[in-house]
């Protein structure tokens, strides 16, 4: 499932937690932050610092509120208008794309499915456990990856597995998909094919960062996770990290992101050229307490030569 992140070049490990940061640390820098801000509301690095922290711990409403903020001291900064649209849900195909590394855009929808419908699909994850088998790792096809634990773990049922059984969840999708496609910048898909998957995320599974479609060599456009799980949650973490990512040059900043929580009956849409990361998931020893995702790409179609034979 798509290009990994390039090693630093010392070749040196990242550790995990130093990138996701601590929360307890989050929440004391932000405190922090705010307590100096209180005295001096009007210092836009010291708001753009709050904003940061804010989004690495999820927090989109406090993020948005101190980009807010920001706007009026820095009218025309086009990171902070560009990371406003992305927090507001503005249409960002119109919004400049500021240079370098920006927050990825992404568009986010509660409740997508009805609840007879969401309580159908776990059953059917949960019945189909023999369909599941460990993750692999691809640049763009997951019939011919490999097994990298170091890199991945989940298990992952794919579409050809399941025996056209989920045809009318693409439905949805595709009707979703018309509404995120309006706002969010990404290219050539007038038409489009869907791939799906079923995954699972139990205890200490993750997915280290990755891109799922390499701008030059893969056909995937835009990605979706589809959340879904037992209620109440059996399960912390498998949040999903969505890094600052500088699309023209195909580069991430390690340790900026934005938080999106795995939440119950919810699906997310993002450029498929945005790198991204799944943190390590705690509990769910048991398969059907699992973090289950319904995940994939709109493709552009191959194109095929309509010349007469």
């Amino acid at each position: 499932m798509g290009q990994l992140a390039k090693p630093n070049a010392d070749g040196a490990k990242r550790r995990t937690d130093d990138l996701f940061g601590s929360d307890g640390l989050l929440a004391r820098t932000e405190a922090k932050l705010l307590h100096e801000l209180a005295t001096q509301p009007d210092k836009p690095k010291m708001l753009w610092h709050l904003a940061t922290v804010q989004r690495r711990r999820g927090n989109l409403a406090a993020a948005l509120d101190t980009c807010r903020r920001i706007a009026p001291l820095l009218p025309d900064h086009p990171l902070v208008r560009w990371t406003e649209a992305v927090l507001t849900g503005a249409d960002l195909r119109t919004t400049p794309t500021p240079k370098g590394h920006a927050p990825v855009p992404f568009e986010r929808l509660h409740g997508f499915l009805p609840p007879d419908e969401c309580d159908a699909l776990l059953r059917f994850a949960v019945s189909h456990r023999d369909q599941f088998v460990p993750g692999r790792v691809t640049g763009c096809n997951l019939r011919d990856g490999e097994l990298r634990p170091d890199t991945r773990q989940a298990l992952v049922a794919v579409e050809r597995k399941l025996q056209g059984q989920m045809s009318w969840f693409k439905a949805k999708l595709a009707g979703a998909a018309e509404n995120a496609l309006t706002r969010l910048p990404v290219r050539d898909l007038e038409s489009h094919e869907i791939e799906l998957n079923l995954t699972a995320h139990r205890d200490g599974d993750f997915f280290r960062v990755h891109m799922d479609g390499d701008p030059v060599d893969s056909d995937r456009r835009l990605s979706y996770v589809y959340y879904f799980h037992r209620q109440p949650r059996r399960f912390s973490g498998g949040d999903l990290l969505l890094y600052d990512t500088n699309r023209q040059e195909n580069g991430f900043r390690p340790g900026v992101f934005t938080r999106i929580e795995p939440l119950h009956n919810s699906i997310v849409f993002f450029p498929s050229d945005c790198y991204h990361e799944i943190t390590p998931v705690s509990g769910a020893q048991d398969f059907k307490d699992a973090r289950f995702t319904v995940n994939g790409w709109f493709l552009k179609p191959e194109e095929t030569d309509a010349s007469p034979a």
